[in-house]
């Protein structure tokens, strides 16, 4: 197991008030600093470069190819980011798990039910990649 974070880009994925950085205001609610924003351009790019690394790095450390891998159960962030994610990769897209063509996106409550879903597919000796 492994952990990845990384802030950059924050500003990217955001709601810029509301919280204890710009906690509300009269000034905060007028100018509608309390909706999410996205700069999806930035947020696609970020996203296609640091899953790669991450999966590919995890992949290293234990040891393993692509080739390896029978299922990839990812965080849903867009099929577009997921395709390309495969690609780079150098895993075939229909090994990656997701429902988003039904959902859209995962909600963290409807995430362990895809992960069952995902689980009971899966057979004794599948090597199984998890990205949360």
């Amino acid at each position: 197991m492994k952990l990845f974070a990384d802030g950059n880009g924050y500003d990217s994925f955001t709601v810029p008030a509301g919280g204890s950085e710009m906690p509300a205001s009269n000034i905060t609610i007028e100018s509608g600093q309390h909706f999410f924003q996205m700069d999806g351009h930035h947020v696609y790019n970020t996203a296609i470069e640091v899953i790669p690394a991450a999966l590919k790095s995890v992949l290293s450390e234990a040891g393993l190819t692509a080739d390896d891998i029978d299922l990839v159960v990812p965080h849903q962030p867009s099929i577009r980011i997921l395709e390309e994610s495969a690609r780079r990769i150098g895993i075939p897209f229909e090994k990656f798990g997701t429902n988003m063509i039904v959902t859209l996106t995962h909600p963290a409550a409807q995430y362990q039910s895809f992960l069952m879903k995902c689980g009971a597919q899966a057979e004794s000796g599948e090597v199984i990649c998890l990205h949360l």
